[in-house]
């Protein structure tokens, strides 16, 4: 903003050293502001009643190709990938998204979702409660409506700017108490650009539209607080509005991940010899659980998430029906260990029965077994 209000190279600079530093952070971020970037310029090629705004395009130029020249180690792999033909979409673009009424309603740690309703509506969104997180807050929106005579003259770019970000954070449709709603939005357009198809969580475009958010409810706040006479008052009437604000923003932790190493491990932490180990079943959750596990015992393990796997691995091509192809595969890539965890049975990955028949069972409590593999 500064670098568009200016000439001076130096604000030029800066933005591109802080798009190049939120890049790195995360891609989603880059991603964000350029959207930013790309509204920003609209906006103001209406504001001045032009379509081309040299000026602006320019430094937008300047900015944004600054920081893809200096991550272009990064970048250009993410090209190839995604020209090569390969699936490099995992989808969520009409999943990962908030839901309309998910900006009004108390999310699901709020104090507040102990109410039966606010518990229930929170259940019919589509995404997780982590990926569905657009709650503007019932206090702030209360204070925004009542000072809007008062500051909508003032706010108004803000809030384009936030309702703009609101529209991208519905991903590819919106969603009302997890029904999809046939409107298009912009986000119909995401899943169809190449590169621009990895930003699969549209519920975190959220970030700016809070970034312009702040702005507005700050903005009704000072003009609240002025309407009091009385600097006393005036004390007074914040320290509650804070209060309550704070309040409203407040999240509580309902549910807490028992962190602990099954005692399994502590049999196989014995062996000597570099192996591997493989955690049945697989599925998206029971990997992120393999992966604390990971952490506390050190042992590699065949499957868990990065953010880009850049060549197919052993999880890839196992085999979870020929057991003897599969004990080939684990025993050419040194896996010398199948643990099967109990709390994820029954599944259709894995038929424990038949893992006793084909491999031996070293280890077995009402947790886990542990089958040797070679």
């Amino acid at each position: 903003v500064k670098a568009a209000r200016r000439e001076s190279p130096v604000s030029l600079l800066w933005a591109g050293v802080f798009l190049t530093l939120n890049a790195l952070v995360d891609w989603n971020y880059f991603v964000y502001c350029c959207w930013f970037i790309l509204f920003a310029y609209l906006y103001l090629a209406i504001r001045r009643r032009r379509a081309w705004l040299p000026d602006i395009a320019s430094k937008s130029v300047v900015v944004a190709g600054s920081t893809l020249v200096i991550l272009s180690p990064l970048v250009i792999p993410m090209l190839r990938a995604a020209m090569s033909g390969l699936p490099t979409d995992a989808g969520g673009h009409n999943r990962f998204v908030v839901d309309l009424m998910g900006f009004f309603i108390p999310f699901a740690d709020h104090p507040l979702a102990i109410i039966d309703w606010v518990g229930s509506a929170n259940q019919s969104y589509t995404s997780w409660a982590w990926e569905n997180t657009g709650y503007l807050g019932i206090v702030a929106i209360a204070l925004v409506i009542v000072m809007w005579k008062d500051i909508s003259g003032v706010v108004m770019p803000y809030v384009i700017g936030a309702v703009s970000f609101v529209i991208m954070s519905l991903g590819a449709q919106p969603h009302l108490f997890g029904w999809p709603i046939p409107v298009l939005v912009p986000g119909r357009l995401v899943p169809m650009i190449p590169l621009l198809s990895n930003s699969r969580a549209p519920s975190r475009n959220v970030v700016f539209a809070y970034l312009f958010w702040s702005i507005i409810v700050a903005v009704a706040a000072g003009r609240f607080l002025a309407t009091f006479r009385s600097r006393r008052i005036q004390i007074a009437a914040g320290i509650v509005l804070v209060a309550l604000l704070a309040f409203d923003y407040t999240s509580m932790s309902h549910e807490t991940t028992p962190v602990f190493l099954p005692k399994c491990y502590a049999a196989l932490q014995k062996d000597a010899e570099p192996y591997g180990l493989l955690d049945l079943p697989l599925g998206y959750q029971q990997t992120e659980r393999y992966m604390m596990y990971q952490s506390m015992h050190g042992i590699p393990i065949v499957e868990g998430w990065v953010s880009r796997k850049l060549n197919r691995t052993l999880v890839d091509t196992l085999s979870l029906t020929d057991l003897s192809i599969q004990r080939s595969q684990l025993k050419a890539s040194r896996v010398k260990y199948v643990v099967v965890h109990k709390g994820f049975l029954p599944s259709v990955d894995i038929d424990s029965e038949a893992y006793r028949r084909t491999y031996s069972p070293v280890y077995e409590d009402d947790q886990n077994i542990v089958f040797k593999v070679y």
